[in-house]
C-alpha cells in the first residue's frame, strides 16, 4: 500500500497593510487585519505495510491514502469559536521537476475523523458539504486551478461532543487526476495561496498583544506580532500538515513581508536576507529548519525599541565512543553558538534580567547536554543531512505571550511571558499565565523563572527532536526543571518521590492507558494516561503529566532514569538515519521519518534492568 509523504514546507507571509489602511496612520497591526500567504507543501510517495498501517501512520484512512492530507481551518469550529478561520483561494498540484505542468484536481476532501487518545484514528466518520451553489467539487468546467472554495465533506456530523474533544479541525485531502497510478517514490508539491486574519491575545495562530492590561498600561506605540500553534493551532494561521506524531516536516519561512515599522524580526532559525520594498514593507527570510512539527514554528515582530542582550553559547559534543557509564562525558566544546535575548523596552523587563536568563541558558544547557549525552540540537536535526543554508543561534523572546502561556519550546526560538520576568508590576494581573503546576510551594521567584527557562530547554530534546505523546513529553520536562532548576540555583538536587496521588478530571472522557512494572516485579504497576485532547493546557494535565514520571522515576533513582534516556535518544536519534532516499530506483530525495515513541515503546525502555550508554 502507498501513500503521500509531507516532507518540506514553505511559506510566504504577508502583512503589509492594504492602502487604506495606511492613509488612517495606524502604525500597527491588529487583530482582524487581513495577510495573504502562499503554502507550498512537498509530498513523497511511500510504501508502508497495511498490518502496520495504524502503528505507523494513525492518521491515515484507506480511504484517503491518494490523497494529499494537509489541515486549515477554514470556518468557526465547536474547538475555536472564537478564532477566525482561513479562506483558500486556489489549489495547484505540480510534479516535480516540472512546475509549468499543473496536475488536475479533482476534489477536496474535509475529514474531521475522531481520534483515539494516542493520536491514532478510531472509529468516526469524514463530514461533508457541497460546494457553494450545490455543484459536487470535481464537475466544474475543466481548469488547471482549483477553486479552493470548493470543499467535500462526506457524511454527517457527529455529536458536539465528539466535535470538541475528539476531532481533527480542518483535515483535508487533496485529490488529483494520476495520483493513485504514480510509483512509490514520485514526488508532487502542493501550492495553496490563502489569507488569514490576525488573531487576539487569547486564540493562539498568529496574534497581537492586544491584551486590555497592556494596552491600557502602555504607551501606544507598544506592539508585538507573535506567534502560537500549540497543539493543534498552526492551521489558523495557514495550510499545513499539523500533526505532531505523523508529519514532521523541513520548514522554510521564504518570505515574512512586515510594514517597516516592526523593526526587529526573529524566526526559528537566523535571517537569510532582509529586503526594504518601500510601501511594500520589509521581506525578511530566514533559513530552513527541521524536520519538526508544526507546533514549534514561530517568529515574533517587534514595533518601536527593544532591547537586545547578545552572548556566546558554548555547545559541547556528542558522548566519546567507548566512555559508557554514570560517568562518562561530553566532549570538550565543539560549537560556538550566537545566544540572544530580547524584549520590548517598555515591557518592564530590565537588561540585568536578560542577562540573568543568559547565564541561566548557559547552565541548563551544559546539565541538559549532559543528561542526553547529546549537543543542544538547533537548526538540523541528528538524524537529518546538512542544509544547502546553515547558521545555527538560539533566541530567547520576553513577550506577551497567550494568556494561559508562561513559556513556549519554540525550536530555537524561546518565548518567556514578560510578566513572569518584569521587574514592575502593571495595574492588575496578567490572568493565568501559568500552565503547569507550581512545583515549588515554598519557592522563590527566581526559582521558578529559573525552572521555566530549563523546561523549555529540556523540550529541544524531548518533543522538538524526539516526538512523545503529550504526558511524557511534558513530564519529563517537568521533572527535570525541577531536578535541574535545583542544582542552578545552588540547592541539593531533590530525591524523586512517587506522586501517591489518584487524580481524577471531573471531565475525563476513557483514555487508552498503558500499564508497566518499572525494575522490579516488587515495585508497585506504574500506569500511564495520556492527556485528553483539547485539554492539554490546564494545570491538572501538567500536574497529571508529572506525577506519571515521578511514578516512573521513583522506582528506579536519578541516575538510572539518566541512563535509560540516554539510551533512548542515543538509539531513537543519534541512530535514526532512516533516510528512505531511493525508492523503487527513483530518488526521491531527503525523505526523513522523525522519531517518534509511543508511550509502550517508552515503558519498554525504562524495564530495563541495565542499561549501558
Amino acid at each position: 500500500m502507498q501513500y503521500w509523504h509531507p516532507t518540506h514546507c514553505t511559506l510566504q507571509l504577508n502583512f503589509v497593510q492594504s492602502a487604506s489602511q495606511r492613509d488612517d496612520g495606524r502604525a500597527l497591526l491588529l487583530a482582524g487585519d487581513v495577510y495573504s500567504g502562499r503554502s507550498t507543501i512537498r509530498y513523497v510517495r511511500r510504501s508502508f505495510s497495511s498490518a502496520t498501517m495504524h502503528e505507523e501512520f494513525p492518521a491515515l484512512r484507506v480511504e484517503n491514502k491518494d490523497g494529499l492530507h494537509f489541515h486549515a481551518i477554514t470556518a468557526s469550529t465547536h474547538a475555536f469559536p472564537k478564532a477566525r478561520p482561513l479562506v483558500l483561494h486556489s489549489i495547484k498540484v505540480h510534479q516535480q521537476y516540472n512546475d509549468a505542468e499543473t496536475l488536475k484536481v479533482l476534489k477536496v476532501v474535509e475529514s474531521e475523523f475522531d481520534k483515539d487518545d494516542n493520536g491514532g484514528a478510531e472509529s468516526g466518520e469524514q463530514h461533508s458539504v457541497t460546494s457553494k451553489g450545490g455543484n459536487p467539487c470535481g464537475k466544474k468546467a475543466k481548469s488547471k486551478v482549483h477553486d479552493a472554495n470548493e470543499t467535500e465533506r462526506q457524511g454527517t456530523h457527529d455529536s458536539y461532543d465528539k466535535q470538541q474533544g475528539r476531532s481533527d479541525p480542518g483535515s483535508k485531502h487533496v485529490f488529483f487526476e494520476g495520483a493513485e497510478s504514480m510509483p512509490a517514490g514520485s514526488i508532487v508539491t502542493l501550492e495553496i495561496a490563502f489569507t488569514g486574519s490576525i488573531q487576539g491575545w487569547d486564540q493562539g495562530g498568529i496574534y497581537v498583544n492586544d491584551n486590555p492590561e497592556i494596552v491600557k498600561a502602555a504607551a501606544a506605540n507598544y506592539g508585538v506580532l507573535l506567534t502560537h500553534f500549540e497543539v493543534a493551532l498552526a492551521r489558523l494561521a495557514f495550510p499545513c500538515p499539523d500533526d505532531s506524531q505523523c508529519y514532521r516536516l523541513i520548514w522554510h519561512l521564504q518570505s515574512l513581508q512586515l510594514p517597516s515599522s516592526y523593526s526587529v524580526v526573529v524566526s526559528n532559525t537566523a535571517k537569510l536576507s532582509e529586503k526594504a520594498m518601500g510601501q511594500k514593507g520589509t521581506q525578511h527570510t530566514f533559513f530552513p529548519v527541521g524536520p519538526l512539527p508544526a507546533y514549534v514554528l514561530a517568529f515574533a515582530a517587534f514595533s518601536g525599541s527593544v532591547q537586545v542582550v547578545e552572548e556566546t553559547l558554548f555547545l559541547r559534543g556528542p558522548l566519546t565512543p567507548g566512555a559508557e557509564g554514570r560517568n562518562s562525558r561530553l566532549n570538550t566544546v565543539e560549537k560556538m553558538v550566537p545566544l540572544r535575548v530580547l524584549a520590548a523596552t517598555l515591557s518592564g523587563v530590565t537588561l540585568d534580567t536578560l542577562r540573568q536568563i543568559a547565564d541561566t541558558v548557559r547552565e541548563a544547557v551544559n546539565l541538559l547536554e549532559d543528561f542526553f549525552a547529546s549537543p543542544l540540537p538547533l537548526q538540523q536535526m541528528p538524524f537529518s543531512n546538512e542544509f544547502e543554508w546553515q547558521e545555527d543561534v538560539l533566541t530567547i523572546v520576553v513577550a506577551p505571550t497567550m494568556p494561559y502561556i508562561s513559556g513556549m519550546e519554540h525550536h530555537c526560538c524561546i518565548f518567556l511571558n514578560e510578566a513572569i520576568y518584569r521587574s514592575f508590576s502593571r495595574v492588575g494581573t496578567v490572568r493565568g499565565t501559568v500552565r503547569r503546576p507550581m512545583t515549588e510551594a515554598n519557592g522563590t521567584h527566581e526559582v521558578s523563572r529559573v525552572m521555566l527557562i530549563v523546561h523549555e530547554l529540556a523540550h529541544h530534546w524531548v518533543g522538538n527532536t524526539l516526538g512523545m505523546p503529550f504526558v511524557l513529553k511534558e513530564g519529563i520536562c517537568l521533572l527535570l526543571e525541577q531536578c535541574f532548576g535545583d542544582v542552578i540555583v545552588g540547592k541539593p538536587m531533590r530525591s524523586i518521590k512517587p506522586s501517591g496521588e489518584k487524580m481524577m478530571s471531573d471531565t475525563a472522557v476513557p483514555s487508552r492507558r498503558v500499564v508497566s512494572r518499572i525494575k522490579k516485579a516488587s515495585t508497585p504497576p506504574v500506569i500511564v494516561v495520556d492527556t485528553e485532547k483539547g485539554k492539554e493546557f490546564t494545570e491538572y494535565s501538567y500536574q497529571k503529566a508529572l506525577n506519571t514520571l515521578r511514578d516512573v522515576v521513583s522506582g528506579m533513582g536519578f541516575n538510572d532514569f539518566k541512563e535509560r534516556m540516554r539510551r533512548i535518544y542515543q538509539t531513537e536519534v543519534m541512530g535514526c538515519k532512516e533516510n528512505i532516499g531511493m525508492i523503487d530506483g527513483r530518488d526521491c530525495g531527503d525523505l526523513f521519518l522523525a522519531p517518534y515513541i509511543t508511550t509502550k515503546q517508552f515503558l519498554k525502555y525504562m524495564e530495563v534492568s541495565r542499561v549501558t550508554v
